[in-house]
């Protein structure tokens, strides 16, 4: 039912409104709680290896990261 009322329009609406405010302030607090890591200097140069990449190197390094 579509109403011209405003009022009827903001009685229809304000729970989503309410939901999305508080679950909007849980987000940032599980984003404050991710904790930091600090960055490996592994490649200090920063230059992009295509041979390490097509032999999937940075992806073997990326899980053996996660693994320890």
């Amino acid at each position: 039912m579509a109403s011209d009322d405003p009022n009827e329009v903001l009685q229809s609406v304000w729970v989503i409104g309410v939901a999305l405010v508080l679950l909007s302030a849980l987000e940032a607090y599980f984003a404050f709680k991710i904790p930091f890591f600090k960055q490996e200097a592994e490649n200090t140069e920063g230059q992009f290896d295509m041979r390490k990449y097509l032999s999937l190197g940075y992806l073997k390094d990326n899980v053996r990261t996660l693994k320890s």
